[in-house]
């Protein structure tokens, strides 16, 4: 008899298990880590995303001068070099690339409401509150790595924020491919305390240390109009000196629990809640919207594609 090994026989089939003793670590990195071969097969990703994975040379009304070439129809007449249309008897035009290098900050929200369940289990829909699914925090993460991707490739520079009640770690903007394996680094074992979300000193860790203009994109959430106004006022102040996104990751519990039959005095109670929560939550998005901050609510699973696209939108317009 072997203390390390057992051996037995199943249905005429041999069977050997074997302990090791193999102590080590192993990082366990998120889906957003691989492969971008998922959101290119998204159908609302290939409306805005069907080359923006190659470094190509995008023509704007951005302010860093391109090229100059003979006029066509549908160019500005604004852009016309008249010195170039002289010496060549034919109108010129200067082309204008959009800029590069442009900044992009993201801000991820580790705080308790980042906890609920995201509603999937391995990637397909599932129960509310199991044990072992995915939270909104786990698919904000998915978002962060896929957003930063994008933008690093696009040869914008990319920074990370991460924070609760306090700030657990600020990167400044960086460019290149040492910057998407230190964004990997610095969110692929991110968690939770269950602490209450405090924006005041993200957004001063932020001012203080990256006072540029950029883009800047939060991913968390709010609750109602009352408990979240403290925030809303420091978004709204964000928006005033930045481009803000704030993508708003639902809860699917609250819809499901409007949805479900009322079998019960405790049904009643929950779908009354529920209710309350989910149109105060509704009135605190609309006046953030009204504020000037580009708003994204979405489901925690439909999270990504929105999110790339509001970036690649924004950027095309070259608000920043």
């Amino acid at each position: 008899r072997e203390e390390a090994a057992i051996a037995y026989i199943v249905a005429g089939s041999l069977e050997w298990h074997e302990s090791h003793d193999c102590r080590g670590e192993v990082k366990v990195l998120p889906e957003g880590a691989g492969s971008g071969e998922a959101i290119r097969k998204d159908a609302l990703a290939e409306r805005r995303i069907p080359d923006e994975w190659t470094r190509s040379r995008l023509r704007g009304e951005g302010l860093e001068f391109e090229s100059i070439s003979e006029f066509r129809a549908g160019d500005d007449p604004r852009r016309i070099d008249w010195r170039s249309s002289a010496r060549g008897r034919r109108l010129m035009v200067r082309r204008y690339q959009l800029e590069q290098h442009r900044d992009v900050v993201i801000l991820l929200d580790c705080g308790r409401l980042m906890v609920a369940s995201a509603g999937l289990r391995h990637g397909v829909a599932a129960p509310p509150a199991k044990t072992g699914d995915a939270t909104k925090l786990d698919c904000a993460v998915d978002s962060v790595l896929m957003l930063s991707r994008v933008a690093l490739e696009k040869g914008d520079r990319c920074g990370l924020g991460i924070f609760d009640d306090h700030v657990l770690g600020f990167l400044p903007p960086v460019s290149g491919p040492a910057a998407y394996r230190a964004i990997m680094d610095s969110v692929y074992d991110v968690r939770s305390r269950w602490r209450e979300t405090n924006f005041t000193p993200m957004f001063a860790t932020l001012e203080h240390r990256h006072p540029k203009r950029s883009l800047v994109v939060v991913l968390s959430d709010v609750v109602d109009a009352d408990t979240s106004g403290t925030f809303r006022s420091a978004l709204v102040a964000l928006a005033r000196k930045h481009v803000l996104i704030f993508a708003a990751i639902q809860t699917p519990l609250m819809r499901e629990l409007v949805a479900s039959p009322i079998d019960s005095s405790l049904d009643v109670s929950r779908k009354a809640v529920a209710f309350r929560v989910l149109r105060e939550r509704e009135k605190a998005l609309h006046s953030l919207e009204h504020s000037g901050v580009h708003v994204l609510d979405v489901e925690p699973g439909q999270l990504t594609v929105p999110l790339v696209n509001k970036y690649i939108e924004l950027r095309e317009r070259n608000l920043v």
